[in-house]
């Protein structure tokens, strides 16, 4: 389990109708970006956010959104890794310095928000 806290940074429209891009800063050195269906968009700019990443559903009550993705791609290099997951082909990056171990590729990952 991976536990993250931040702030939901910007929300914007993507070229797919229909579809934001949640930009979420965790901390100075980790970016994430979601793609995510406007519908069922539950964040708001400037609000805290913490996202827990698990091979189970979080069992912390009361989630804004739980999202099962699977990842798929892994890139490390000196200054920054990549980490993409795929949930229902929308995307879920992460951009950070740090090396997040509990992170495998070809995994299901449940992705809680709250």
């Amino acid at each position: 389990m991976l536990e993250l806290n931040g702030i939901v940074k910007k929300i914007e429209k993507t070229e797919i109708t229909n579809v934001d891009l949640v930009y979420f800063e965790v901390d100075t050195e980790t970016e994430m970006t979601l793609e995510i269906v406007k519908r069922i968009n539950p964040f708001k700019e400037s609000e805290p956010i913490t996202v827990i990443f698990n091979t189970q559903p979080s069992s912390k009550e009361n989630p804004k959104l739980i999202l099962k993705g699977y990842l798929y791609s892994i890139s490390k290099n000196s200054e920054n890794n990549k980490i993409s997951i795929s949930v229902g082909g929308l995307q879920l990056k992460i951009k950070t310095s740090k090396d997040y171990d509990e992170f495998k590729v070809r995994k299901e990952l449940f992705i809680s928000f709250f």
